[in-house]
């Protein structure tokens, strides 16, 4: 009899082990297709808890048929996902990124990338989003409107950086730029606007332990778009329209053509025109001068003189073309 009941335990045994079945899967993160170490996998039915391994994996043995795996993560919003069993193919499971959670802000020195906790010293961080809320084709334009205690001094040809104000008299005030971790010598007006994907401000000495006594001006430190492994292809597309009112030269207070002609006659006949006209070089004259300068050579005659005159003085010839191209 004791026999009898230990075959059918093991039996039964058996039977329970041969139903259970291995789950395995991947969790990843669907805005960078990567996978996510160290996130929670609740095995709902069971209210077993596993985490993910260093390459996203998991893996764990159920006597079900239908479960539910609830996953999270910091950073990513809860996903269920129902899964029936036997399931041969690895589960791959995609965590969107919560927008109500702060991302971490990454503090770029030029040198290396730190997070904002770890970071020392006056600094200022601008991203893509709000590097690109200003219009115009250059970055000085961008940053002195979105950037804190950057001034541009634009009173000469060459307009001049300064952070924190003026920093000495008769030296370089203008700060260090570091493009892509580089120190960069050329015209910041050089640099494509559209080709940069933020910019960090280090504003106090803190910088000059990473650059030296070039840092004394304070540093911008520009990093630029470029790719990354594994990351899908990109596009960018960015369109800047002005729009306004077509001029209207007819608001200009501006001499008539018939006025005009009358001060070049007046003119004429008291010899202001006399030295251009012998000039050897025979600078260009109006029409006007020209036509009163045929008369008084003979060449035509009073009555054709004020005919083309006429003609000149009903005719307003430079509105007309410049109001229609």
């Amino acid at each position: 009899m004791k026999i009898f009941f230990f075959t059918l335990l093991m039996s039964a045994y058996s039977l329970i082990v041969f139903a259970q079945t291995k789950v395995a899967g991947v969790v990843f993160a669907e805005s960078t297709k990567e996978p996510l170490a160290g996130a929670t996998i609740k095995i709902k039915e069971q209210g077993t808890v596993i985490t993910t391994s260093r390459n996203g994996s998991f893996n764990f043995v159920t006597n079900l048929s239908s479960i539910t795996l609830e996953v999270s993560f910091v950073g990513y919003q809860e996903y269920e996902k129902q899964v029936s069993l036997p399931n041969l193919v690895p589960i791959q499971i995609y965590i969107k990124d919560d927008p109500k959670t702060l991302k971490e802000v990454i503090i770029s020195t030029g040198y290396q990338e730190l997070p904002k906790e770890r970071s020392t010293g006056s600094f200022t961080k601008i991203d893509n989003e709000l590097f690109n809320q200003q219009v115009s084709t250059d970055i000085l334009s961008r940053l002195e409107n979105v950037a804190n205690s950057v001034s541009v001094d634009r009173t000469s040809s060459a307009a001049g950086i300064m952070i924190r104000g003026l920093s000495t008299i008769q030296g370089i005030s203008t700060p260090l730029i570091v493009l892509d971790n580089f120190p960069y010598e050329g015209d910041i007006n050089n640099i494509n606007p559209n080709d940069v994907e933020s910019i960090t401000i280090l504003k106090d000495a803190a910088a000059a332990s990473i650059w030296g006594t070039k840092a004394g001006n304070g540093v911008i430190v520009i990093t630029t778009k470029k790719g990354r492994y594994n990351q899908p292809l990109t596009i960018d597309f960015t369109s800047n329209l002005t729009t306004g009112t077509k001029p209207s030269l007819s608001n200009l207070r501006q001499m008539s053509s018939a006025d005009y002609i009358s001060v070049e006659k007046m003119l004429f006949s008291n010899g202001y025109y006399d030295n251009l006209i012998s000039d050897p070089s025979h600078p260009a004259l109006s029409p006007v001068v020209e036509l009163l300068l045929a008369n008084r050579n003979g060449s035509i005659n009073t009555s054709q003189l004020n005919t083309q005159i006429n003609q000149l003085q009903n005719h307003n010839t430079v509105n007309d073309r410049v109001q229609k191209y």
